[in-house]
């Protein structure tokens, strides 16, 4: 067995990036960061930071669809034989990130997609080895939250729970798709804004999410590509230029 690496400190930095101020936390792990939370699934614990920065795709394109991202994540195994029975993986993830400007519903609809300016997410998975170089995570079930805001009288608070599906191959490859059920607003008053804000129903959604990226196999630096849409009933509550949408995106991960 690896012995755990001995903490480092390090202090923050700050870059800038397209036009976007972010902060980069350096944050000390005791294993290799892997964003994807599928790699070294066997290791006991996991605390790492990743910065990215993703464009997303419309029909006119400008500096203001780079949206920049820092997150902080963590998981802890629990099990004694990962590779014969599965490990669970109680895992968390905090991030914060740049947002577009909101100009109309469709602008706010598709960012409802996105990770937002504020997000939380606590969950657990099960995790398991299929085959040398091979390992899957699921079923993962998560709770997350997010902020999304558009007016300067509407934000939208945006909770729900979620079902996914994750697959890791060679060290270089991962991929994830997870369905997701929520609500776009907590208390009395913010639904009624959403409502309006929105031009009819819609407090509630249903969406699906698929992501799949190449790093190295540090797993320290990668590019990805997600894919978002409104499921059933959800997609008539939006205008149909904001069912979808599509990023591509790179990330650097850190100890």
């Amino acid at each position: 067995m690896n012995r755990p690496r001995a903490r480092k400190c390090r202090r923050p930095r700050r870059s800038v990036l397209g036009g976007w101020s972010i902060l980069v936390l350096f944050v000390a792990s005791s294993a290799r960061a892997q964003g994807s939370g599928l790699q070294d699934v066997a290791g006991d614990r996991r605390l790492g930071a990743e910065v990215s920065l993703r464009y997303i795709f419309e029909d006119a394109g400008s500096w203001r669809n780079l949206l920049p991202e820092v997150a902080l994540s963590g998981r802890t195994g629990l099990g004694k034989d990962p590779l014969r029975t599965g490990r669970l993986l109680p895992h968390f993830g905090l991030g914060a990130g740049g947002i577009g400007k909101l100009e109309n519903r469709e602008d706010l609809a598709r960012s409802l997609l996105l990770p937002g300016t504020l997000s939380l997410t606590l969950g657990v998975a099960r995790a398991w080895t299929h085959s040398p170089g091979t390992r899957l995570v699921g079923p993962d079930v998560s709770l997350a939250a997010k902020v999304v805001p558009w007016r300067a009288d509407t934000t939208v608070y945006r909770a729900g729970i979620s079902g996914g599906l994750g697959v890791s191959s060679n060290q270089v490859f991962d991929a994830w798709i997870r369905l997701t059920r929520a609500v776009n607003a907590i208390g009395v008053g913010d639904r009624r804004r959403v409502l309006t804000a929105l031009g009819g129903p819609g407090l509630w959604a249903s969406d699906v999410s698929a992501t799949a990226g190449f790093h190295s196999r540090r797993g320290d630096m990668g590019v990805f590509g997600t894919f978002g849409a409104y499921l059933f009933d959800s997609k008539f509550h939006v205008p149909p230029g904001a069912r979808r949408v599509y990023a591509l995106g790179v990330r650097k991960e850190f100890e």
